[in-house]
């Protein structure tokens, strides 16, 4: 069973939905995402896509911030499923080794 989903923030909401869950500021990210300075994505448990798991910033294709509540570091785990999604969505750097690989962490 594949355990993690990621997708894009579509709307402000989003942002303060998100924030409110986490206790974060990405709420205050609005004027940076509008102008396309930034890409927000959350990450979250496939069993549960509503509640919040990690905040994902991206620019120029590369996760530079992901956060959990309270602003709290992300386990090894999903530092592990953040980088292929990173190499192999974000990048498209996908071959054979990199499809088994994130195969196995999505399960």
């Amino acid at each position: 069973m594949k355990k993690f989903i990621i997708f894009p923030a579509t709307s402000v909401g989003d942002l303060v939905d998100e924030s409110q869950q986490q206790h974060n500021c990405v709420r205050t990210y609005v004027d940076r995402y509008a102008k396309e300075r930034c890409d927000i994505y959350f990450m979250r448990e496939v069993e549960n896509t509503k509640k919040s798991l990690v905040t994902v910033e991206v620019v120029d294709n590369k996760v530079i911030q992901k956060r959990t509540k309270n602003n709290g570091p992300t386990s090894k785990e999903q530092n592990e499923f953040l980088k292929l999604w990173e190499d192999v969505v974000l990048n498209q750097k996908i071959n054979k080794a990199n499809k088994r690989i994130l195969e196995y962490a999505a399960s």
